[in-house]
C-alpha cells in the first residue's frame, strides 16, 4: 500500500482523487482478556489485524 505526496498544499490537491475503504471491528472481553479483530478493505488491498490483550 503506497501513499501519494503533493508538491505543495492546496485544497484542489487535497480534495481530488479520494480513495475510500470499508472496515469492521469486533471486540470481546473474555476472562479478563481483550480480543480485537479488525478487517478493512479497499480497491487496493484487504487487511486483517488481530490483537490479544490491551495495547498499553
Amino acid at each position: 500500500m503506497y501513499g501519494l505526496v503533493a508538491p505543495k498544499f492546496s485544497s484542489n490537491t487535497l480534495f481530488t482523487d479520494w480513495k475510500t475503504g470499508v472496515g469492521v471491528s469486533l471486540r470481546a472481553l473474555t476472562a479478563g482478556i481483550v480480543i480485537r479483530l479488525d478487517v478493512t478493505t479497499s480497491k487496493e488491498d484487504t487487511t486483517t489485524w488481530l490483537m490479544v490483550g490491551r495495547p498499553f
